[in-house]
Parts: structure tokens; sequence; C-alpha cells
């Protein structure tokens, strides 16, 4: 009789193990999406800012070149007598020169901004990456097995992959049920 009651205490609490290992294991689904939906807008931030970099050098390249130009159309001038045109172009190559320092000026804010988001991103991504890690903590007390973020970073990824096949399935049926 006492035995009974004990296996039933056992199945019980191991039940309940259970359960609260499923929970865990959902909320460290959410987290990995969060996590992975972070580290892809990082990749992409962090491409935004090499292209705005490399535009940046681009506008500085071309302000320098035009600044040798000038340079050289300065002493054809001066070399020159017959320099009726020159004002028109050294007006134009001006313009110019203005409108590569405004694209520079654009260039350097975008970079900025760029920037400071992804610093952003970067401290919600380690915030997402320390919850993994206290989860999966969590997870090892309380199941008395050791869990590596790795295993529960791949069943986040497996149940993401069930969620949208299931969504798809889901699309397909109302569209099913709309012929």
């Amino acid at each position: 009789m006492k035995l009974r009651r004990e296996v039933t205490e056992v199945r019980r609490a191991y039940e309940g193990a259970l359960l609260k290992q499923d929970e865990l294991r959902a909320e460290v689904g959410a987290l990995n999406r969060d996590v992975l939906k972070k580290d892809d807008k990082l990749l992409h931030l962090g491409r935004m800012v090499e292209v705005l970099s490399d535009g940046r050098k681009s506008a500085e390249r071309g302000r320098a070149e035009e600044r040798l130009h000038v340079r050289r159309l300065e002493l054809k001038l001066n070399a020159s007598a017959a320099a009726a045109d020159l004002p028109d172009r050294f007006s134009a190559l001006k313009d110019r020169a203005r409108g590569l320092k405004e694209k520079k000026d654009a260039l350097e804010t975008q970079l900025a901004v760029a920037k400071g988001t992804l610093k952003e991103w970067e401290v919600e991504i380690h915030a997402l990456r320390e919850a993994l890690a206290t989860k999966a903590d969590e997870l090892t007390q309380e199941t008395g097995e050791p869990v590596s973020q790795k295993v529960l970073y791949s069943f986040a990824r497996a149940r993401e992959e069930n969620i949208a096949l299931s969504l798809a399935a889901a699309e397909e049926r109302e569209l099913r049920q709309l012929n």
C-alpha cells in the first residue's frame, strides 16, 4: 500500500516535471526564434554599414579627384590666353563638388543611424542569448539531465519549421475551401 502511494507520488512528480519541461521548451523556442530574427537583422544592418562606408569612401575619393581636376584646370587657365569657357566649367565643377559634399554628408548621417541601430540589435541579441542560457540551466536543474544550448536551439528550429508547415497547410486548406 505504501509502495503504491510512493509510486503514484513519483509518477505525479514525473508528469509535473514533463509538463514543466514542455513549457520551458516552448519558451526556449520563442527565444530562439527571436535570436534568429535578430541575427538576420544584425547581418542585414552590417551589410548596410559596409555599403554606406563604401559609398562614403567613394564620395571622398570623388572629392579628391575633383580637387585635383580643379587644380589642373586652374593651371591650364593660367597657361591659356583663350579661356572664355573656363569660368563656366569652374562653376559647374564647383556645383558638382558641392553636390558630392552633400551626398557625403547624407551618407555619413545614414551610416551613423545604421551604427546606432546595429548597436541596439547587438544589445538585444546579447540579452536573448543570456535568456537562452538561463532557460537551459533551469531545464537542466528541473530535469536532472544536462541540456545544452545547442540542443535547445535545434529543438526550437525544428519547432519553428513545424509551425511554418502547419501554417502553410492551414492556408492551403482555407484556399481549397474558398475555391
